[in-house]
């Protein structure tokens, strides 16, 4: 497992925020990981976009 992955399991096995209050931030840190595009709110042809 690399660094970066264990940084991030690390990391987001503390967190104590709502799941909710997480998602969006927790979606864009995971994108990163294997250096897929990260989610986004404007562009509609990604496959995995935010909705409000």
């Amino acid at each position: 497992m690399s660094a970066a992955a264990e940084s991030s399991i690390a990391r987001w096995s503390q967190a104590e925020a709502s799941e909710h209050a997480n998602a969006q931030q927790f979606m864009i840190e995971l994108a990163d990981l294997p250096g897929v595009p990260r989610p986004s709110t404007i562009n509609y042809e990604q496959i995995f976009i935010f909705h409000s």
